[in-house]
C-alpha cells in the first residue's frame, strides 16, 4: 500500500504542468549540467591531481567520477519515461495491453479516475527502462506509430561509440554505458574490488565522452520528433534543447483565431476590442497579486495559463458552431 501511495503521489506531481519536470528537455537539461560538472572537475584536477592510494596501479585514483554513468542512464531513462507520457497523452489508443498489466489493477485505474490523475503518466512512470534495448524499444514504437523516419536503431548506430566502450557502433556503445551503470549499482566484482590492473573505472575524459555520446543519442532522437512529428505533438523541443513556449503558442492560436472569426462574424471586431481590454485587465490584476507569491513557487502562472486557454476554448467554440 505505502508503495502504490508513494507512486500516485509522484504520477499526481508529474502530472502538473506546473510542477512536473518529466519532459525530454529536463532530461537533456540535466545531462549538460553532469557533463558541465565534469569538464569543471576535470579542470580542478588538472591544477590539483587527487591523490593516488594505488600508486602506479591506476593512473587514476577517484572512483567517484565513475558514478556519473548512473546520472547518464537516469537522463536516458526519464528521456524514455517522458516522451513515452507524451506519446499516450497524444495518442490514448497507443495504450496497449501489456502497459496495464504490471501496475494498473482496477482498484488503480479506479484512484486515478476519481483523483483526475493521468493514466499515461502513471503508464509511462512505472515503465521500466533498464536496458539498452528496452529504452530504443520504446521509441521504435512511438516512431512506428507517429510513422516517423529513419528509425531510432538506425538513428543511434551511426553514433560514434566511445574509445573506452569497445563498442564498434553507437547500438553497442550505448549498451556498454547500460551495462556499466547496472554493474556499477548492483554488483561488487573484480570491476570494483580485483587486483588494480584490472579494475574497471572512469577518469574525467572517459567520463566525458560517455556523457557527450548520451547527449548525442538523445539528440538525435529529439531532432527527429521537431523535424517530422505532428505539429502538436507535447514538448518538441527547439534547437537548443528548451522547450516550445507554450504560453506563447496558445497566445498565437488566439490570435489566429480571432482574426478568422473578425472576417466571419459580424460584430466580432467590435466585441474584440472589449475582450482583449478585459483580458489586459485580469493580467495586470494576476500580476499585481500580492496573495499569489510565496518564496520560490509562481502560483500566478497557472491561473495566467487558464485565463488563456478559457479564451482559446471560447473561439473554438465559435468557430465550432459557423461550421
Amino acid at each position: 500500500m505505502e508503495k502504490l501511495e508513494a507512486k500516485l503521489a509522484f504520477v499526481r506531481q508529474m502530472s502538473d504542468e506546473f510542477r512536473t519536470t518529466l519532459d525530454a528537455s529536463s532530461a537533456m537539461y540535466r545531462l549538460r549540467m553532469l557533463i558541465d560538472d565534469i569538464q569543471a572537475i576535470g579542470k580542478s584536477f588538472e591544477v590539483a591531481p587527487p591523490e593516488n592510494p594505488y600508486r602506479n596501479w591506476r593512473t587514476f585514483g577517484v572512483d567517484i567520477v565513475s558514478y556519473y554513468a548512473v546520472g547518464f542512464i537516469t537522463c536516458l531513462e526519464w528521456h524514455a519515461r517522458a516522451r513515452f507520457a507524451d506519446f499516450l497523452t497524444f495518442r490514448p489508443g497507443g495504450i496497449k495491453e501489456d502497459d496495464l498489466k504490471k501496475d494498473v489493477s482496477a482498484k488503480v485505474l479506479g484512484r486515478l479516475i476519481a483523483e483526475k490523475m493521468s493514466i499515461p503518466h502513471f503508464v509511462a512512470v512505472t515503465k521500466n527502462i533498464s536496458t539498452a534495448d528496452s529504452y530504443l524499444s520504446t521509441f521504435v514504437r512511438i516512431f512506428e506509430a507517429l510513422d516517423l523516419k529513419p528509425n531510432p536503431n538506425e538513428l543511434v548506430h551511426v553514433i560514434p561509440a566511445t574509445a573506452k566502450s569497445g563498442a564498434g557502433s553507437g547500438i553497442e556503445c550505448l549498451r556498454y554505458v547500460f551495462e556499466y551503470r547496472n554493474a556499477l549499482v548492483h554488483e561488487i566484482s573484480s570491476m570494483q574490488i580485483g587486483h588494480p590492473l584490472f579494475q574497471d573505472y572512469l577518469d574525467c575524459d572517459d567520463a566525458l565522452a560517455l556523457g557527450r555520446f548520451v547527449e548525442a543519442v538523445i539528440a538525435s532522437i529529439e531532432t527527429t520528433i521537431s523535424a517530422s512529428g505532428p505539429e502538436d505533438f507535447p514538448g518538441k523541443l527547439k534547437p537548443d534543447g528548451t522547450v516550445t513556449d507554450v504560453d506563447s503558442e496558445i497566445e498565437k492560436e488566439i490570435s489566429l483565431l480571432e482574426s478568422e472569426l473578425t472576417q466571419r462574424i459580424g460584430g466580432f471586431s467590435d466585441a474584440l476590442l472589449h475582450s482583449r481590454s478585459a483580458m489586459e485587465h485580469e493580467q495586470e490584476m494576476i500580476f499585481r497579486a500580492t496573495e499569489l507569491h510565496k518564496r520560490w513557487i509562481d502560483l500566478k502562472a497557472p491561473p495566467r495559463r487558464a485565463l488563456k486557454r478559457g479564451r482559446l476554448s471560447y473561439l473554438k467554440s465559435l468557430l465550432a458552431a459557423l461550421d
